[in-house]
């Protein structure tokens, strides 16, 4: 019987794995639909063009996706996507109401 719930805990947690992963994809499937929507924005002349590692970033924030992700999405470096992140958060804090 031990072992009965043993499995089933495991079963348990890969199926809760899968489930996270399923949701990241799901954000990465959303992502690339509107891709020129999040990651580029229009010149003066209304010609799409790549926004700056750090509005990628922000503009990638609210779909919660690892930084490994991000990083990967913006062409940058994992710790460089923790740092803005970080940044962004302190200065949220900073603001008064």
């Amino acid at each position: 019987m031990a072992k009965e719930t043993k499995e089933k805990q495991e079963v348990s947690k890969q199926l809760k794995e899968l489930n996270e992963n399923l949701n990241v994809l799901n954000k990465l499937i959303s992502i690339n639909i509107s891709k020129d929507n999040i990651l580029k924005e229009k010149d003066k002349d209304k010609n799409l063009v790549d926004k700056n590692v750090v509005d990628k970033i922000k503009a990638l924030d609210s779909y919660d996706l690892p930084d490994y992700l991000v990083a990967i999405l913006v062409g940058s470096t994992t710790a460089s996507v923790q740092q803005q992140r970080y940044a962004a958060k302190k200065s949220e804090k900073v603001k008064p109401p």
